[in-house]
């Protein structure tokens, strides 16, 4: 497997922060699905992807945003994108991902979806 680059996770309460610095594109899509998978099966459910820093999301990028969303929310939980770039956000909307993912401007925001 491959590792995921460039990502941390800070603890906010009962809230997993992911902050994402690395595109989201054929190299990282999967080792990202695969590594989330085992966080939610661990236990984690509340989750932000911090994404002020992805300058660049592929259709597998979208499709791993998907996947994981939906792993979450078959555990009870679910997973809030937040600090998306403009083109990204512009992705999202074309795609009409906007519909299906929680998608908030600030952390702050995203933090406030688990209260």
């Amino acid at each position: 497997m491959a590792e995921v680059a460039k990502f941390w996770r800070e603890e906010h309460g009962d809230v997993s922060v992911y902050y994402i610095a690395t595109p989201l594109d054929e190299m990282t899509s999967q080792s990202l699905i695969d590594f989330m998978a085992e966080e939610i099966k661990s236990g984690r459910r509340k989750i932000v992807f911090h994404m002020r820093k992805v300058d660049f999301i592929s259709t597998q990028g979208l499709g791993a945003l998907v996947a994981i969303t939906r792993m979450a929310r078959e555990r009870g939980g679910d997973l809030v994108i937040c600090e998306l770039s403009s083109p990204n956000w512009d992705i999202l909307n074309e795609v009409q991902l906007l519909s299906v993912l929680n998608v908030t401007d600030t952390l702050d925001e995203a933090l406030l979806k688990f209260k």
